[in-house]
């Protein structure tokens, strides 16, 4: 897979969290089929990402909600919606890889590593381009991985494989505006009526 812009800009943050994530994952185990299960589009309502067969529907705005608040704490340092993000069990594994003590360190952190590429004029943003949900048996591994490298045990009502296209707006040396782009990939997860973003685990799968 590839998260070419993201892991640019994040790749001496998580580079020893990442390796030490991936030691302990099996990807034959963890692979995601596509032929398990595919989603449902509506043309009728081009916000409708997936429907469920009991008919409940999940929009791309709600897909794309964790990703957004992200997106909004890495171009302005502002911490205050990180929960909305990441359980804190997950957060404060970031704190402690990172060597940050507060969200408000961690938020100010990210912003450095995007300002010190793209100056302090740059937007981003991720627009929806597909979903995948996750099976029963690959969301049991998603856990399990959450427990056992995160201290995090959860059982999600559901968890979906995003594909969205990540896009940096910004301008160069000479003023002159630029845009940078690639597919992102990350897994939106509904728990405790929230959905929140994982980085990590899709980051141990074969795409």
């Amino acid at each position: 897979m590839s998260n070419n812009k993201r892991k640019t800009i994040l790749f001496a943050l998580f580079s020893v969290l990442l390796f030490t994530i991936s030691a302990c994952s099996n990807k034959d185990d963890t692979e995601i089929n596509a032929t398990n299960s595919t989603s449902t589009e509506i043309e009728t309502d081009t916000n409708i990402a997936y429907t469920f067969d009991d008919g409940t529907i999940i929009t791309k705005d709600e897909l794309l909600a964790p990703i957004r608040t992200y997106d909004n704490i890495c171009s302005t340092g502002d911490a205050s919606e990180f929960l909305n993000v990441y359980p804190a069990e997950v957060l404060d594994f970031c704190l402690e890889a990172s060597g940050q003590e507060t969200y408000e360190e961690y938020a100010e952190m990210l912003l450095y590593l995007y300002t010190q590429n793209y100056g302090t004029n740059f937007q981003l943003t991720n627009t929806f381009v597909d979903c995948q949900p996750l099976t029963e048996h690959e969301l049991e591994k998603f856990c399990q991985f959450y427990e056992e490298n995160m201290n995090l045990s959860f059982e999600p009502s559901y968890a979906f494989i995003i594909t969205s296209e990540f896009n940096i707006s910004f301008f160069d040396e000479d003023n002159s505006p630029m845009n940078d782009s690639d597919l992102d990939y990350y897994i939106a997860y509904f728990f405790n009526n929230n959905m929140y973003l994982d980085y990590f685990y899709i980051d141990t799968l074969d795409l």
